[in-house]
């Protein structure tokens, strides 16, 4: 089980490459692509994957805006 960082939500340190730094939504879900892609080729076959993305893009009042957390309310 994996939750792996929203898009445009955090900033480690500033670092290039981080995922859920990039440029729009749809590079973002890309990189999830890559990096799934690569965990179902060592995945057992009989192996599951669970990833917990939260919608704090969409429904946020400051969509996008980096370090803002949750929306409230």
């Amino acid at each position: 089980m994996t939750s792996p960082p929203n898009f445009n939500l955090h900033d480690y340190d500033g670092r290039d490459g981080q995922l859920g730094r990039e440029s729009n939504p749809e590079a973002y879900v890309g990189t999830l692509v890559r990096v799934f892609r690569q965990v179902a080729r060592v995945l057992r076959r009989d192996g599951m994957l669970w990833v917990n993305i939260g919608d704090t893009y969409a429904g946020h009042a400051d969509a996008g805006t980096a370090g803002r957390g949750h929306r409230s309310g």
